[in-house]
């Protein structure tokens, strides 16, 4: 079995970050279904130039429903410490199969630093999808194959107040700094201008100067010689006085720690960490609904834009040139953050799942590009100091920090950009998810052979194909042997014998008291698996059946 398993166990973990080309989209769309409508021709209106609430979310998701009942469905899978509903969307074509024995792909409505952003990113891959199955072949070819799990709000409560109020409101609530007591010390608006921009202060150490293209960005320098600025974080006081700023912000700001993967409790490490694992009920809903779903086979990871400009490298600078903090340096280690957080390994190391990694918020291009432009064309750069996503750095005399500045990149409530750019950030994440979705597994029956022999005896041998680019098992769960093996049955025969074939030669298994059923530990992409059985019947009318919970479940009568 183990010569058996190490043919088998050819796998591999997808991270992608890819880009696509920008599709033209209108500001307002509107869908008028006709046969898909449930009960009567309805006019959905959605509006994508704007960031939505958590009523608005609900709503829009409801209409889908009503819209294509046949396509998506609708649940609350938990609620929130203050009572809103966790709503997840099942979206597949519902009448090609029963949706959960199809590859299942994870999408959630937030990113892994801010549980406040992805929402708008998730309603609109959802009504992507929908609008699009039938005259977008990938699209229904994904829906027929697969199924879509999407959780528009993943955290309700910091969509409502993020939306609504300055970016130091989040969710209920840790004790951060272990003072006793809680949410007492977050970001403050020091400058009074509805905004929660960045704090730098002059400094020798460094590492950061301002950018030539855009003076209100900070860039790494190029030599220890110039280094100008530090960073200080977010701009707020000293709110409870104990020589730390904005240690202890409102809400799960260590959100991250209470998945079970190396959890410690609060004497054990320096953040705070939950009560006990899954303490908090928004995680608490995404781990049952993946445990509910066992098909889920991959699942989809957010970081965004404010993640890269906040990077505080400890790298040397020496010997670097024209060093940027949106360089593809600073992204690896961007994406190292990611790889080392509690969840991504939770859902990694703990389920055996394939994770991908999608940038939300990607104006490194078109933002830079346009302040540029704006820079050359006005040297006073009037009106870059009211670009949406920069405000100009003023002084500020902080009575911790002594003289600072004050600016650069907007937090909140403005960070999430509006109009085209959200847009073509929307429509960018919708061609990605669909781009990666279309990688998981897809078992095709490529051929049946029936061999007639002496005694009224039938030899059946099938070959079988993953046409897909994921193997139905994950390197990590095949060494833990986290999920069952797939299931390869011949049905409805009388079967005295059965065996893989490796280059077209039986070999020797486990024993088993189930001859109609092969099981193997996984199904590679690399190449095709051979089974045959020995049955009983010189006309047999049999059904062959896969059975992989990664990979889907198909069947074909002969």
């Amino acid at each position: 079995m183990e010569k058996l398993r190490t043919i088998l166990s050819l796998g591999f973990a997808a991270i992608f970050i890819a880009t696509h080309p920008v599709v033209g989209q209108d500001k307002a769309i509107k869908i008028t279904s006709g046969t898909e409508a449930a009960s009567s021709e309805e006019t959905l209106e959605f509006t994508w130039d704007r960031t939505l609430g958590y009523d608005e979310i609900t709503a829009q998701c409801r209409k889908l429903v009503q819209a294509y009942p046949d396509l998506v469905q609708m649940e609350s899978i938990g609620e929130t410490a203050t009572g809103k509903r966790i709503w997840a969307l099942t979206i597949s074509n519902f009448t090609s199969g029963n949706a959960h024995e199809k590859p299942g792909y994870l999408v959630e409505g937030n990113t892994l630093h801010d549980p406040s952003i992805g929402s708008d990113h998730a309603l609109y891959l959802a009504w992507h999808l929908l609008k699009n199955h039938e005259t977008n072949q990938t699209i229904g070819k994904l829906l027929e194959h697969k199924v879509i799990y999407i959780i528009p709000a993943t955290f309700p409560d910091t969509k409502t107040k993020r939306i609504s109020e300055s970016s130091k409101v989040y969710s209920p609530t840790l004790d951060n700094d272990k003072d006793g007591r809680m949410q007492e010390d977050g970001p403050d608006d020091l400058t009074n201008d509805g905004l929660i921009s960045l704090m730098r202060r002059k400094s020798l150490k460094g590492p950061y100067v301002e950018d030539k293209a855009n003076p209100f960005k900070m860039v790494l320098a190029s030599t220890s010689t110039e280094a100008q600025y530090e960073w200080l974080g977010y701009e707020g006081f000293d709110n409870d006085k104990d020589g730390l700023v904005n240690e202890d912000p409102f809400g799960y700001q260590a959100i991250d720690q209470d998945w079970s993967w190396k959890w410690h409790p609060n004497y054990a490490q320096t953040e705070s960490s939950s009560t006990y694992p899954f303490s908090i009920p928004e995680n608490r809903a995404i781990k049952d609904f993946i445990l509910k779903h066992p098909n889920i086979a991959a699942v989809q990871l957010n970081y965004y834009q404010r993640d890269l400009d906040l990077l505080n490298s400890s790298k040397k600078q020496e010997g670097v040139n024209d060093v940027e903090t949106l360089n593809q340096v600073d992204k690896e280690e961007l994406l190292n953050k990611v790889y080392q957080t509690k969840k991504w390994n939770w859902m990694k190391y703990s389920r055996g799942l394939n994770t991908f990694t999608v940038h939300l918020m990607n104006f490194n291009q078109e933002s830079l590009d346009e302040v540029s432009d704006i820079v050359k064309a006005e040297d006073d750069s009037i009106k870059v100091k009211n670009h949406s996503l920069y405000s100009a750095w003023a002084p500020f005399e902080h009575p911790t920090y002594g003289p600072i500045e004050i600016g650069g990149l907007q937090i909140s409530p403005s960070f999430i950009p509006e109009g085209d750019w959200l847009i073509r950030d929307l429509e960018r994440f919708a061609l990605q998810t669909i781009e990666n979705a279309s990688q998981l597994p897809q078992l095709v029956i490529q051929n049946i052979e029936r061999r007639l022999l002496n005694d009224g005896l039938t030899e059946v041998t099938a070959t079988i194909q993953n046409a897909g680019l994921l193997p139905t098992h994950t390197p990590e769960d095949l060494t833990q042997r986290l999920e069952r093996a797939d299931y390869i049955t011949l049905k409805e025969a009388i079967v005295l014998a059965s065996s893989l074939l490796v280059d077209g030669a039986p070999i020797a298994g486990e024993k088993s008291n189930n001859l109609s059923r092969i099981e193997v530990p996984n199904i590679p992409t690399v190449s095709p698996l051979q089974i045959r059985w020995v049955v009983k019947s010189t006309s047999p009318t049999m059904l062959l059946e896969i059975d992989s919970r990664k990979g889907g479940v198909i069947s074909t009568r002969f």
